[in-house]
């Protein structure tokens, strides 16, 4: 019989995906003998856990994600705390993050097409437009950073949006604000790394670098100028087929 890990309620059967901040597992809430549900379980980074009132300041985020009523979004049910470590519960979807899937494309040589790329960020926009609309205690909500790793792309071809709320947490914290600059400034807004300055135009200008990199199988390189990235852009084609740019994209 196979023993599982058990982190609280919860026991973790698999684990599906990682990224810099968290471990997927596919798990199961028990009570007693009996698995009560099937479910998400992102574990968190244990570092973070030692910065003072992290998990309340989380908390009280994952309260203003939970009002939202938009399937797009993956909301968390709750936060469970172990010893050392801390685990944030969602419903269970089934999908790979985009980064799974941009990078089952490098290695098998099927990268995206311009249509798939083009079909994924207009759904992105879409998500953060709804995310946008919405306010908790007079705040507008905003993701944070936008990027491959909080992006799920359902095995139906939607689009779900994750991690809502954490960067705004990591934020309050000198050592949360360097570890996201850290491993997410590729898809960090220049005034949000520079001042702090986050609002709409933070999330939107991390949906163009994750769309780039979905055209052209790589990230953006910030030191380049505009006139060089769309260069680039266009003789570095992600597409299988190497189709053209639709005009319209290259404006």
């Amino acid at each position: 019989m196979s023993t599982y890990e058990k982190l609280g309620s919860y026991l973790l059967f698999e684990k599906l995906s990682e990224d810099k901040f968290s471990k997927d597992f596919l798990a199961g809430q028990i009570s007693g003998s009996q698995i009560q549900q099937i479910c998400i379980l992102k574990r968190l980074d244990p570092s973070l856990a030692t910065l003072p009132d992290f998990i309340q300041n989380l908390n009280q985020e994952y309260e203003a994600v939970k009002t939202l009523s938009n399937p797009i979004v993956i909301k968390p049910t709750s936060l469970v705390q172990g010893k050392k470590e801390f685990a944030a519960v969602f419903d269970f979807v089934e999908g790979k993050t985009l980064r799974t899937v941009l990078t089952k494309c490098g290695q098998d040589g099927y990268p995206f097409t311009v249509e798939h790329a083009l079909l994924v960020a207009s759904r992105l926009c879409t998500a953060l437009e709804y995310i946008h609309s919405k306010k908790f205690n007079d705040q507008r909500l905003m993701h944070g950073y936008v990027s491959p790793e909080t992006i799920l792309v359902t095995y139906d071809g939607e689009i779900r949006l994750q991690y809502l709320g954490l960067a705004h947490t990591l934020l309050k914290f000198s050592t949360g604000k360097e570890k996201l600059f850290h491993d997410y400034k590729s898809y960090l807004a220049p005034e949000l790394i520079e001042n702090l300055k986050w609002d709409r135009s933070s999330d939107t200008y991390g949906a163009g670098l994750v769309l780039y990199e979905m055209l052209t199988g790589e990230v953006l390189d910030r030191t380049l100028d505009l006139d060089d990235t769309i260069e680039k852009a266009l003789m570095n084609s992600n597409s299988g087929d190497k189709e053209p740019f639709p005009d319209d994209l290259k404006k």
